[in-house]
């Protein structure tokens, strides 16, 4: 996936935390392993993003079927779309807030988390970052980062998943925390 993943499931192997294969991929094993890392110092998890992690793996499904679990983040938004080829990554950001029992945008606009909660100069463990691409824009979480502006990223709709990406911060529109 990145070297930036392979630095990190280094430093979390020398750490004495089993991130897995040391293979660049952001996967189930790194993601507990980062958790379990960030406990042992303190760090408090966000309630959203255990949810998240819970959803890691679901994809749309190919072809005219659509995948119920989807369709499912779909119903957390005014949008409440039936079909997993409509954009889904801020009905999945959705879902997680709602889920943890936390303020979403109800908005199946991904831009709609502009306004949401605060600004932040930087990352931070959790925050929603949002992003400008081709078509629109694009809603995840943040779960990692470093000094040349890296982002890991946890978010529905990156590839057609649930999954964990890296990015840079290119075409970062903001983060926002509550």
């Amino acid at each position: 996936m990145s070297q930036f993943v392979t630095e990190h499931q280094r430093a979390l192997l020398a750490a004495g935390f089993n991130p897995g294969a040391i293979d660049g991929d952001w996967g189930r094993k790194t993601q507990l392993a980062t958790d379990a890392w960030q406990r042992s110092r303190g760090v408090i998890i966000p309630p959203w993003l255990t949810v998240a992690e819970r959803e890691l793996g679901i994809a749309e499904y190919p072809g005219d079927a659509d995948n119920p679990r989807v369709v499912e983040y779909h119903r957390h938004t005014s949008l409440k779309a039936s079909d997993d080829e409509v954009p889904w990554c801020s009905a999945f950001a959705n879902y997680c807030m709602d889920v943890a029992g936390k303020p979403k945008t109800n908005s199946a606009a991904a831009a709609s988390w502009l306004d949401w909660g605060h600004r932040l100069d930087a990352p931070m463990y959790g925050c929603v970052a949002i992003f400008s691409r081709t078509g629109g824009n694009h809603v995840t979480f943040v779960v990692g980062w470093d000094k040349r502006g890296n982002l890991a990223i946890l978010g529905g709709n990156q590839s057609d998943k649930v999954c964990i990406h890296a990015a840079t911060t290119t075409n970062l529109r903001g983060y926002r925390m509550i």
